[in-house]
């Protein structure tokens, strides 16, 4: 696709919250050069993300498919496990029927009202991850420290998961830099145009 007149949504809530210093310039600085570039970049108010942390508050989907995959094995094998991973799957198996059901409806909610305001766009942009790589060794050292970051680079991919859909993520850092992605993303299905939009990122992206 032509990057000239390619429209991209830029949500305001949720997935800007919270950037490492370097992943807030290096995506900026991407948004800048695809405008210079002749892309229409548009701010989106999407209000619904703001409701992803009490709907995702016991894990999500992916605890519970996670814990329905390994409920089996790691019941006999638990020891094996990474205890960080093991933690995480056993949540699984604290949810109801009913609660997974309630889960199941919001998620139909959510990409209804996300397909509307994806509609004018040819793709969504925003930061792959909120953070560039921690050192391991602060991973390493602390449960938390690892949880939170954990949280924090899963945030942004896990809107995209929820609402069913496809993206990529294209490196937009400086060399030399800590690697930061910018991520395009769309709805169920349009894989072969967020392909096209992605090779008319990547050659700017690529330029700059």
């Amino acid at each position: 696709m032509p990057i000239a007149g390619l429209r991209l949504g830029v949500p305001c809530q949720y997935v800007l919250d919270g950037l490492d210093p370097e992943v807030a310039r290096a995506f900026g600085a991407a948004l800048t050069a695809l405008s210079s570039a002749g892309a229409r970049v548009v701010d989106l108010d999407v209000p619904a993300l703001l409701d992803l942390p009490a709907i995702h508050k016991d894990g999500g989907f992916a605890v519970l498919e996670a814990y329905a995959l390994h409920r089996r094995l790691i019941g006999e094998r638990e020891p094996d496990y990474d205890p960080r991973v093991a933690s995480r799957i056993l949540r699984g198996r604290e949810v109801r029927a009913a609660e997974y059901i309630d889960l199941l409806e919001q998620r139909a909610s959510f990409i209804r009202s996300a397909d509307r305001v994806m509609a004018p766009f040819d793709a969504l942009a925003m930061p792959t991850t909120a953070l560039v790589a921690p050192p391991l060794a602060e991973l390493e050292a602390s449960d938390e420290a690892y949880f939170r970051a954990n949280a924090r680079a899963l945030r942004n991919p896990s809107v995209i998961n929820f609402l069913d859909g496809c993206a990529l993520s294209i490196p937009c850092h400086e060399r030399g830099t800590a690697p930061v992605g910018f991520m395009i993303g769309g709805p169920s299905g349009s894989d072969r145009r967020l392909l096209a939009v992605g090779l008319a990122v990547e050659r700017v992206l690529t330029a700059s």
